[in-house]
C-alpha cells in the first residue's frame, strides 16, 4: 500500500517534535502512544522521541542516537540505529517543517493510516464474500464490526461531567422512590445479591470452574433473570447442543429434571406435565426472549452478531440485555492473527471483550475455564490464579465468580453426603458462589442451594 503511506508527513511529524519536544501531547492525541499508525521506519524515531520524553532526558541528536543504539530492530543483528543509519535520521530530523503545522502533520498521517485500515477491510471484504457465500449476512456483520473498530480507534474528546452527573441524579431520585430501584440488571441468585447488587452495562463478568461445578447452569440462570425482566439476551452456547440447551432451558422454568425432560417426558405426574407445558407455552410466546446461537465464533464474529442484535433492537425501541459467552476457550481464532502462546491470544480475547462491553454498553458474561492446578491442591477451593491461561482474564473481568461445591470437588463419600444432605431437600445441594473480584463491590461468598437437576438456585434454606 505504498500510495496509501505519507513519508513527507511522517518525517515532519518526527522533525518537528525533535526541535519542539513541547508539541509531543498535540501529536499523541491523534496519533497515540505508540508509532502504530505509521508506515514508514520513522515510527521508530517517533516512538524514541516520546519515551526519552517521558523519562526527562533531554532531547538531541547524541540522547537519540544514544537509545536507539540500545533498541532491538526487525534486524535482530542490527541495534535500531545501525538499522535505520545516522545519515537517514539525519536527513528526516533535518526536514523543512513549521512548527506551528504539527497537527496538520499529525492529522495526514493519521489520515493515511485510516485509509490503510479501509483498504485492509477492503481485502478482507473479498475474503468474507468468498468464505461465506451461503451466509452473507454474517460476512456484513463482520464487515461492519471491522468497520466500525477504525472509527473507534479515533481520539474521543473530553465530555463535560454535567452530562454524567445529569444521568446519575435521574438514577438517584429513582432510587429514593422506590429504595429496590437499580439501573443494572439484577440477578436473583441465591444470597449472591448482598454481594454484587446487579450487572451493569459496560462490565465483563466472568464466571468460572472446574468441570461438574455448574458454570454453565449459573450463566443460564444469569441469563434467564436478565431477559426475564431487562431484555433480549445474546447467548452464546459452544459446548451445548440446541436440544440440550432447550432441555436445560425448561428445567429451569418447570423445575423439572432436565434429564427426564430429555430421555423420558412420559413417566412425569399430570401436575409436572402441565409444569412443563407451561414452561413450554412460556417460552413460545416470546415472553424469555434468549436468542440462542450454537456455531463456533470468534470474538469479531461476536461483536458482529451482538452489534446486528442490538441495532435490530433499537429499531424496535428495545435494549440489549446481556451477552453470554460458554464458554471462553472453545472461541474460534480470529484468522489472520498470530499469537507467541495461548495466554496472548485469551487476552487479545478479553480485552476486545471489555472494550465491546464499553462500545454497546450491556454486561457481556464469560464462561471460563479454570487450570487443573486446583485438582492437587488439598485446598480445593478456586483463587485467582486457576483462571486457565488466565492471562489477562483477571484484569479485564470487573467481576469474577467462582462456582464450587466442596462435596463435588472432594469426592466425598456416601456417608458423608448422606450427612450433609439430610437437611436439604431432595434433589438441593450446598452450594459456594465465590466473588472473588468484584470491582464496584466486595468480594466474598455466597452460600446457597442448588438443584443441578432443573438449574435453579435459592438461599441457603432447610427443609
Amino acid at each position: 500500500m505504498e500510495g496509501l503511506v505519507n513519508p513527507q508527513a511522517e518525517a515532519a511529524v518526527v522533525a518537528a517534535l525533535f526541535k519542539s519536544p513541547s508539541l509531543v501531547d498535540e501529536a499523541v492525541v491523534l496519533l497515540g502512544a505508540d508509532g502504530s499508525k505509521f508506515g514508514t521506519n520513522s515510527r521508530y524515531l517517533y516512538e524514541a522521541i516520546l519515551v526519552l520524553g517521558e523519562r526527562g532526558t533531554a532531547l538531541d541528536t547524541v540522547t537519540l542516537c544514544d537509545y536507539l543504539h540500545k533498541c532491538a530492530s526487525p534486524n535482530i543483528s542490527l541495534t535500531q540505529l545501525q538499522f535505520l543509519g545516522e545519515k537517514w535520521i539525519k536527513e528526516v530530523l533535518d526536514t523543512p517543517i513549521q512548527i506551528a503545522n504539527v497537527k496538520d502533520y499529525a492529522k495526514s498521517v493519521r489520515d493515511s493510516y485510516i485509509s490503510r485500515r479501509i483498504a485492509d477491510a477492503g481485502t478482507r471484504a473479498m475474503d468474507l464474500a468468498f468464505r461465506y457465500q451461503n451466509d452473507p449476512d454474517t460476512a456484513l456483520d463482520i464487515l461492519d464490526a471491522e468497520l466500525s473498530s477504525i472509527r473507534e480507534s479515533e481520539p474521543e474528546d473530553f465530555s463535560p461531567i454535567q452530562e454524567s452527573i445529569a444521568h446519575y441524579a435521574e438514577c438517584l431520585d429513582k432510587k429514593i422512590e422506590d429504595p429496590s430501584f437499580s439501573s443494572g440488571y439484577r440477578h436473583n441468585i441465591g444470597t449472591l445479591d448482598t454481594l454484587i447488587d446487579a450487572f451493569y452495562p459496560g462490565q465483563l463478568i466472568t464466571i468460572a470452574g472446574r468441570p461438574a461445578m455448574g458454570k454453565s447452569m449459573l450463566a443460564l440462570a444469569v441469563a434467564v433473570q436478565i431477559a426475564s425482566h431487562h431484555g433480549p439476551v445474546a447467548f452464546i452456547s459452544i459446548e451445548m447442543t440446541p436440544d440440550q440447551m432447550a432441555s436445560r432451558i425448561l428445567a429451569h422454568f418447570s423445575g423439572l429434571d432436565s434429564k427426564i425432560i430429555k430421555t423420558n417426558p412420559g413417566s412425569f405426574t399430570p401436575d409436572q406435565s402441565r409444569n412443563l407445558q407451561g414452561a413450554i407455552a412460556k417460552l413460545h410466546e416470546g415472553k424469555v426472549p434468549l436468542m440462542m446461537y450454537h456455531k463456533n465464533p470468534n470474538v469479531v464474529e461476536v461483536a458482529a452478531l451482538s452489534r446486528r442484535m442490538q441495532k435490530r433492537l433499537m429499531r424496535e425501541e428495545k435494549n440489549l440485555g446481556a451477552v453470554v459467552i460458554d464458554y471462553l476457550q472453545l472461541m474460534s481464532s480470529i484468522p489472520g492473527i498470530r499469537y507467541e502462546t495461548r495466554t496472548q491470544e485469551i487476552s487479545d480475547w478479553t480485552r476486545r471483550l471489555k472494550v465491546m462491553a464499553v462500545s454497546i454498553n450491556v454486561p457481556i458474561i464469560i464462561v471460563s475455564q479454570l487450570s487443573r492446578a486446583v485438582e492437587h491442591r488439598q485446598e480445593k477451593r478456586p483463587i485467582l490464579s486457576d483462571l486457565r491461561e488466565s492471562g489477562s482474564i483477571e484484569q479485564d473481568s470487573d467481576i469474577v465468580i467462582f462456582s464450587y461445591s466442596d462435596l463435588e470437588a472432594n469426592n466425598k463419600g456416601d456417608a458423608e453426603r448422606k450427612r450433609v444432605l439430610k437437611d436439604f431437600e431432595p434433589g438441593w445441594e450446598p452450594w459456594e458462589l465465590i466473588v472473588a473480584k468484584n470491582r464496584e463491590g466486595t468480594t466474598g461468598v455466597s452460600h446457597c442451594a442448588l438443584n443441578k437437576t432443573c438449574g435453579r438456585y435459592r438461599s441457603l434454606a432447610r427443609g
